[in-house]
């Protein structure tokens, strides 16, 4: 089982790909679907597994907190576990 990178809790939930008819013009499609509840996001900008505690932005957005600090340059501090 894999743990969070940050506060290194228990991640649980999974992801599974399914084949999909392709959109026009395109000749095969995979589709990542969630196959059980997960607490984890893989942040779509630096790869690391966070837990949703650590990434409050990270359901909605993709990216951990140090990231999304990166992206939408805000002045609250990253949240650190």
């Amino acid at each position: 089982m894999e743990s969070c990178a940050l506060c290194e809790s228990d991640l649980t939930g999974d992801l599974g790909v399914v084949d999909m008819d392709p959109p026009e013009g395109f000749d095969f499609a995979i589709g990542v679907v969630e196959i059980s509840n997960r607490n984890w996001i893989c942040c779509d900008l630096c790869n690391i597994l966070v837990c949703h505690t650590c990434a409050p932005h990270g359901k909605e957005t993709g990216y951990c907190e140090k990231c999304w600090q990166k992206i939408y340059g805000t002045n609250q501090p990253v949240l650190q576990a």
